[in-house]
């Protein structure tokens, strides 16, 4: 073999071997980039998966916060309007007391008392009945007792269709409670 020959035939197997560099070169960068991207891609799905789990943590915990506001909201509503139903009882006892204080001053209240007497009859339909007043009435219900026994008896002749029936009526010695104080 000739120099010339053995040259050429040097350089052919110089370049072949270089052509596997290259090949597998690229073939190593080919899989490198191969394998790159596939955990570039796993990353990148852990990373969504990640987010999107602490962005349903989030809006869970945003959903807990709105919940407990709008309860927080809806109690102190609740409070307010319980604070304005107490305040209008409290307005309205007020003004019950204030009138009551003023009914037994009213020159019907005579009347009052023998109705609510009669009427106390009618539902317990005794042949005694006591009757409880309160110590600054007694003189008035006293009064009252015998045309109460009258009104009675002729009720329960007239509407129960009875006759004879009679209840005895008696004032009690134990006294009610006495009237409220005006306030000062």
């Amino acid at each position: 073999m000739d120099p010339a020959q053995a040259k050429a035939q040097i350089e052919q197997m110089v370049e072949f071997i270089r052509q596997e560099a290259r090949e597998k070169a690229e073939e190593l960068a080919t899989r490198a980039r191969s394998e790159f991207e596939a955990k570039k891609i796993l990353i990148v799905e852990k990373s969504k998966t990640r987010i999107r789990e602490e962005f349903k943590q989030r809006e869970k915990e945003q959903e807990v916060e709105e919940r407990i506001e709008r309860s927080k909201r809806i109690q102190g509503a609740s409070v307010a309007l319980m604070e304005e139903r107490d305040a209008a009882l409290q307005s309205i006892k007020e003004s019950v007391l204030e009138q009551l204080s003023t009914v037994s001053s009213n020159p019907k209240y005579k009347d009052l008392l023998r109705a609510l007497v009669v009427e106390g009859m009618m539902l317990l339909r005794d042949p005694q009945v006591t009757v409880r007043c309160r110590e600054v009435d007694s003189s008035l219900v006293k009064s009252v007792l015998a045309d109460a026994e009258k009104e009675y008896a002729n009720l329960m002749s007239t509407q129960v269709k009875t006759t004879g029936w009679s209840t005895k009526l008696v004032l009690d010695s134990t006294f009610l409670a006495p009237p409220p104080s005006p306030k000062i």
